[in-house]
């Protein structure tokens, strides 16, 4: 079963919604990418280092938001804003 669809059925099928304190591990869990032995985290990025979608929700969200389940180029995701650089 795929990331998505086993995050689907564990959490958003049965109307529950994704808690960001437990972003890490859930990240840990059901990650594709590489970030996630890391709990999901991508560290610090810039405007125009991520693809066009993900960038796009990223930057949409504000500090302590997490975005719903969107797909981007590059599979599923899952964004949680911890803040922001000046």
């Amino acid at each position: 079963m795929d990331a998505y669809n086993k995050l689907r059925e564990e959490f958003l099928d049965v109307g529950a919604k994704v808690n960001p304190a437990k972003f890490g591990q859930i990240a840990m869990e059901f990650s594709e990418c590489s970030s996630g032995k890391r709990g999901g985290d991508l560290g610090w990025f810039p405007r125009g280092k991520m693809e066009g979608r993900f960038q796009e929700v990223a930057f949409g969200l504000a500090p302590g938001d997490m975005s719903p389940p969107f797909k981007g180029s590059n599979g599923w995701h899952l964004v949680l804003c911890e803040g922001r650089r000046a």
